[in-house]
């Protein structure tokens, strides 16, 4: 097998680690990607998506505002309805269906001990 060397690389040289030479950049995208408008010299980067500066701001307006204490009360109040939406649906099927996931096992124990006669304390 013979080497074959890349004429692009001078092996004249030393290689030098110290200085970086950069290379051709790549374009800017031409487009924000929320607004759809041209890019200007400045643009931002938000989960990985070119926005312009207006669209930046906003953005970074709303994740201001998604944290204040008002947040925090919002969620809690959605979570509280969700929790007494769920109590009533499984009060309903409880009720349609005679059914209640947890309990009707019990219920028939005690109705067996009380027939038995053990539920009774004991002197």
């Amino acid at each position: 097998m013979s080497e074959e060397t890349d004429p692009t690389i001078s092996t004249e040289e030393p290689l030098v680690f110290d200085k970086a030479e950069p290379t051709a950049a790549a374009p800017p995208p031409s487009r924000c990607r929320a607004c759809k408008r041209p890019l200007g010299r400045e643009h931002f980067t938000i989960d990985e998506a070119e926005c312009c500066e207006d669209c930046h701001h906003l953005v970074s307006h709303q994740l201001k505002e998604a944290k204040g204490g008002m947040a925090f009360l919002r969620a809690a109040g959605i979570g509280l309805v969700a929790a007494l939406g769920g109590s009533i649906a499984w009060y309903a099927v409880a009720k349609i269906t005679g059914m209640e996931i947890g309990r009707r096992r019990d219920r028939a124990k005690r109705q067996h001990l009380s027939a038995a006669g053990r539920d009774r304390p004991r002197a």
